[in-house]
Order: structure tokens, then C-alpha cells, then sequence
């Protein structure tokens, strides 16, 4: 559990102190007041990125360089607090119980929210990258190894761009083109399989959510064949092809996860009911998923249930229950729990 927060140059707040308590949080307070900042910030603890994809530069308040967030937290081995001091330029220093740590995966491994928010409709609706994103964050914090390769693909791609931009052809250089892509085949393979993995166990959960097995995940990569020499054969015979556009026009960084219901592609055939209600399966998938191995999320709740028929809000609640804890974003105060802390924003 989350027992104080706090945010200093963070979005609209200069700083701001708030202890917890309860297993249900009520943030309740007029649109606009920074009720969805808060539950930004309390997600940023836990993935070191913010859930609207919103560059750092838009999280440090207006006139400040930087940001800093600081939370205290609970767990079943005593209390813990985690310490981030983010640079508008980008650099970044954490520390957990007050000792730096340098490796972001040490973040992620501490501290798991989930966040609902209405953001979430563009994983049916919006691009590839939005789904690449989702899925590349929820395999990240349940496997170590994915996070690894995604980095040392992303840093050998990296690499491979920048010789592409030099347009040097030469014996020698062709001997360091052929060492980065033997990276980028040797990575993307393996993080191919874990998308597939994934998508078929997300997939699978979201069809016991809606009680409809006509929903499906069909994965596309770019490779279409996942075998490692084939993928280092391909880099190699389009590197003229790249050399010309100065940047790698193949890889994992181009695939994408179509959602399929009743064999219609929901991003061009869903209803806004649809999308709606079928992107908050994804979420409560990606929940389910990160309660296993007795771990339990918090959850982040902003503004979804109010479209929510009887059903599928009875459905979402009954999930909030395995949380350890709960925050809320609500323009007026409620009473919905026996358990509850209202915090009015003004």
C-alpha cells in the first residue's frame, strides 16, 4: 500500500504532500484541478514513464527544469521508499530507501500499478505503437530477460541507423554492419516469441472477461519468419535498400497486435461501445496477469466506470477487489465503500 506521496514541479502542482491511509483513495475535485496528475505520478513510480506516452519535458511544471516524486510505500517485507529526481533533459537519478540505483529495472521491480483511463480506447482504436507500447510494458514487468533485449535491441538498432546515415561502403564497415545486425536478428527473435506469448495469454483472458471466444489477438511481426538466420540475411540484403533512407525500414520496431472480433478488425469495424468496453478487458487482463506469483497491484482508476453498464461494472469491481489498494478520480465526493478516504483537490 501507498502510504504518502510526494510531488514537487510535477504538472500543475509546485508541491504537494498527501498521506494515505485507506485501501480506498477518493481523489475528488473539479475537472482540471490535477486529479488524473496525481495517478500519473504514483504510475510514473512504478515504470519510470508517464501512461499518456507525454514526453518528460510536459510533466515538469512550467518554469522548472526538473521534477521530483517521492513515495512511501508498504509491502510484506516492511516499508519502502522510493526517490526520483527527473531532469527536463532527460537524465534521471533513482533511489530506493535512500541508495541510488542506476538500473531502471530495479524500479520496476519494486513498485506495480495498474492504470484504467480512457486513454486505454486507443489500444483498440489507435496505431500500432500505441499496442506495441502496451505490450512491451506488461511483458517488461513480468520478464526481466524482455526488458534486457528490448534494450540491447534498441541500442544495436541505434547503432546500425547511424553507420546507415554515414553511407560508407568498405570491407570494414561492412564487417560492423554485419555485428549489429547479428544483435538485432539475436534480440528481435527472442523478443518476437515473448510478444506471441503474451498476445495468445492476453488474448485468452479477455475472452473469459467477455464470455466471447470470436475475440482474438493475431500478432503481426514485420519478419514474418522468426528464424534467426533468415532475419540476419534480411538485414544484410536490404542494406543497400537502408543505406538510401538512412535508417533500418525493418524490425520488431514496426509490428503490430491486431484485435480481431468476429473476425472483423475492431481499429476499423468497432463501435465506440466496443472499443469502450473491450479495451477495458485489455487492462483488466494485463491486471489479472500481474496478480499471479502473489503479487497484487494498486489500481488506478480515472473516470471509466461511469459509461459502464450494470454487468461489466459489477465485473470491474468485483477485480478492484484483489488490489491492495484503490484510487479513484471523481468530480464530487462519493460514498462507495465501507473503506474509503475522500482527498478534495482544490
Amino acid at each position: 500500500m501507498l502510504k504518502k506521496l510526494y510531488l514537487h514541479h510535477f504538472r500543475n502542482y509546485e508541491e504537494k504532500r498527501l498521506d494515505f491511509f485507506s485501501r480506498n483513495i477518493i481523489l475528488c475535485g473539479a475537472n482540471g484541478i490535477g486529479k488524473t496528475n496525481i495517478l500519473e505520478a504514483i504510475h510514473y513510480l512504478g515504470i519510470l514513464r508517464s501512461f499518456k506516452n507525454a514526453p518528460v519535458r510536459e510533466m515538469v511544471r512550467s518554469g522548472s527544469n526538473a521534477f521530483t516524486l517521492m513515495a512511501l510505500f508498504e509491502d510484506a517485507d516492511g516499508e519502502n521508499k522510493i526517490h526520483i529526481e527527473q531532469q527536463k533533459n532527460g537524465e534521471r537519478q533513482c533511489f530506493i530507501n535512500d541508495v541510488q540505483e542506476k538500473r531502471a529495472s530495479a524500479i520496476l521491480q519494486n513498485f506495480r500499478s495498474v492504470i484504467f483511463a480512457p486513454e486505454d480506447r486507443m489500444l483498440i482504436s489507435g496505431t500500432a505503437a500505441v499496442r506495441r507500447r502496451f505490450f512491451d510494458i506488461l511483458i517488461s514487468l513480468e520478464d526481466s530477460e524482455y526488458l534486457r533485449d528490448l534494450q540491447q535491441y534498441k541500442h544495436a538498432l541505434a547503432q546500425r541507423n547511424t553507420l546507415l546515415k554515414k553511407n560508407v561502403n568498405s570491407r570494414a564497415v561492412s564487417a560492423i554492419f554485419s555485428s549489429f545486425e547479428e544483435l538485432i536478428a539475436f534480440h528481435g527473435e527472442r523478443i518476437m516469441q515473448r510478444r506471441a506469448y503474451y498476445a495468445e495469454l492476453i488474448q485468452n483472458e479477455v475472452r473469459k472477461l467477455s464470455q466471447n471466444d470470436n475475440f482474438s489477438i493475431q500478432y503481426h511481426p514485420d519478419w514474418r519468419n522468426c528464424d534467426l538466420p533468415q532475419i540476419r540475411c534480411s538485414l544484410e540484403h536490404n542494406r543497400l535498400r537502408d543505406v538510401q533512407k538512412g535508417f533500418t525500414g525493418e524490425g520488431i520496431q514496426l509490428d503490430d497486435f491486431d484485435m480481431f472480433l468476429d473476425k472483423f478488425n475492431m481499429r476499423s469495424f468497432a463501435s465506440s461501445g466496443q472499443t469502450r468496453i473491450y479495451s477495458l478487458y485489455l487492462k483488466m487482463a494485463e491486471f489479472n496477469l500481474s496478480c499471479t506469483g502473489g503479487r497484487t497491484p494498486i489500481a488506478l482508476v480515472d473516470d471509466v466506470t461511469g459509461e459502464l453498464d450494470e454487468n461489466n461494472r459489477n465485473k470491474f469491481f468485483k477485480m478492484l477487489e484483489r488490489a491492495e489498494q484503490t484510487f479513484f478520480t471523481f468530480t464530487e465526493k462519493v460514498d462507495i465503500f465501507e473503506d474509503q478516504q475522500i482527498i478534495s483537490l482544490v
